[in-house]
């Protein structure tokens, strides 16, 4: 149900926020970090505590699928796993995650919104009397800062991208030089 979800994840943003201060991170990116799971956990745990518009709440979760892909990437950093040439692994791994991002994030996140508007339009009069200012202003402001958070971090992940795909296509066979040699009689 979505108040599970709900709690599942307010939990996890609650435990995350000490990684937070674990990983080398720049002051900036924890501080922009330290306020997304502090508002995730403002909201989803608000929400689950007043039961109301859990479904908009379970539809912007769906973007934490992009964390199945980044804890597997933290934990190659936790390890110390930084290698010069990363395994096909590790590759397909940060791939599935630009590309979950775009889909999760960069587009869940502008049609949720557009579609809890529409609902909000056309809802019965006895439901929308039910809704407070959690879910009419708090939400709608939580799933912008979030959008706004993640076309941020778009920047590096895409930038990361660019750099993997020019990796693999250096690497590729028809980019290899010869490497035999011939000896002198």
């Amino acid at each position: 149900s979505s108040s599970i979800l709900g709690k599942l994840l307010a939990a996890r943003m609650t435990l995350h926020i000490p990684i937070l201060y674990l990983r080398n991170t720049d002051t900036s990116n924890r501080t922009l970090y330290l306020c997304h799971h502090l508002m995730v956990v403002l909201v989803y745990g608000a929400g689950t505590l007043r039961a109301r518009a859990h479904f908009w709440g379970s539809v912007a979760a769906l973007c934490e699928v992009t964390n199945v892909f980044l804890t597997i990437e933290e934990f190659f950093v936790l390890v110390q796993r930084d290698e010069k040439k990363p395994s096909n692994f590790r590759n397909v791994n940060r791939a599935s995650f630009a590309v979950s991002y775009v889909v999760m994030r960069l587009a869940l996140f502008p049609l949720t919104l557009l579609c809890f508007a529409y609902d909000l339009c056309t809802m019965p009069a006895h439901f929308k009397d039910q809704l407070g200012a959690l879910e009419l202003a708090v939400y709608p402001v939580a799933l912008v800062a979030v959008f706004g958070l993640s076309i941020v971090w778009a920047k590096a992940i895409f930038a990361e991208m660019r750099d993997i795909l020019r990796n693999v296509l250096a690497t590729t066979p028809d980019n290899h030089k010869s490497t035999t040699t011939t000896t002198k009689a």
